[in-house]
């Protein structure tokens, strides 16, 4: 009786946690559709433009084609990938395709959020309040841009670290190539991903010299791999990244972006925040949680 009892409280928390999940996934994705995010962002039409372009004429483009002023110059529709996307979606389902597309992108963010903090944390109602302040924090902020993908695979990046580090198995840092050629070609922010790979693969290789030198404080965890195999998949995802249709010269735009004062006033990833509105400060305390949960950790983690 004991063990059939558990059984059905077992099966009633599962059906629980699965209700809260259906719950939230459901109410991100309506209120994604009903606020028409996607339509009525007036860059999607420019998006929406370079992917039409790009399936007629079964090419890329080189040049700033739809530019008044700059159509002879060096342009690269470095978010190729989700341009064609939005293509597909607008030319089947007209303006609902936009509406669905959209909603699922920021459906996919949600879910890659919850299902990392779930991995890290090993406690679903964490994760799922965690996930719901980051949702809430930055989600509806801008529209279903590419910028979601980055924020997806970046996800997925962290969760593959992380997990590798913990558990040491070098094979899980094999998914990265593969997570950085699809990012390549879904927009220009891969670049943070490979940042991070090479973090990795640092403080990997600092971590074994100060073995080795025996100036290892205790406070930190023991080096889980060896010095060389990070760096191999650093340089596989670099030459994963490469692989599409601008191969290389995506990291001459990167250099130009980082060079260019008016990228930086622009574009509001790269803005300070302005506390002008709720989410910001659930923003910044997300930051100060996360320094705050490090500095409460007795081993901490490179």
């Amino acid at each position: 009786m004991s063990v059939a009892r558990d059984l059905i409280e077992l099966s009633k928390l599962r059906v629980l946690r699965l209700a809260a999940l259906t719950a939230s996934i459901v109410g991100i994705g309506t209120a994604c559709f009903i606020r028409k995010i996607t339509a009525r962002d007036p860059d999607m039409w420019w998006h929406l433009s370079v992917g039409n372009w790009i399936v007629q004429n079964r090419a890329f483009p080189h040049n700033g084609i739809f530019s008044a002023t700059a159509a002879n110059r060096p342009w690269r529709a470095y978010s190729w990938g989700y341009e064609v996307l939005l293509s597909r979606a607008y030319d089947w389902f007209s303006f609902v395709g936009m509406g669905v597309f959209g909603t699922a992108l920021t459906i996919a963010v949600a879910v890659v959020v919850f299902v990392m903090l779930q991995k890290i944390s090993g406690r679903f109602w964490v994760a799922l309040s965690l996930s719901a302040i980051v949702c809430i924090s930055f989600l509806f902020n801008v529209a279903p841009r590419p910028l979601f993908f980055s924020v997806i695979l970046f996800t997925i990046t962290l969760a593959l670290l992380f997990e590798a580090q913990r558990s040491g198995q070098v094979r899980l840092l094999y998914w990265l190539p593969l997570v950085m050629w699809f990012w390549a070609n879904l927009h220009i922010q891969f670049i943070y991903g490979i940042g991070i790979v090479g973090l990795f693969a640092g403080i990997n290789l600092l971590q074994r010299l100060a073995v080795s030198w025996r100036i290892y404080p205790e406070f930190l965890t023991a080096p889980v791999f060896p010095s060389a195999q990070p760096f191999v998949v650093l340089a596989c995802c670099i030459a994963a990244s490469c692989v599409g249709p601008y191969s290389f010269r995506l990291y001459r735009v990167v250099f130009e972006y980082s060079t260019s004062a008016i990228i930086y006033r622009t574009l509001i990833e790269f803005q300070a925040l302005s506390f002008n509105y709720f989410n910001q400060y659930l923003e910044l305390l997300l930051g100060i949680g996360g320094f705050f949960d490090l500095g409460w950790q007795k081993k901490l983690h490179c």
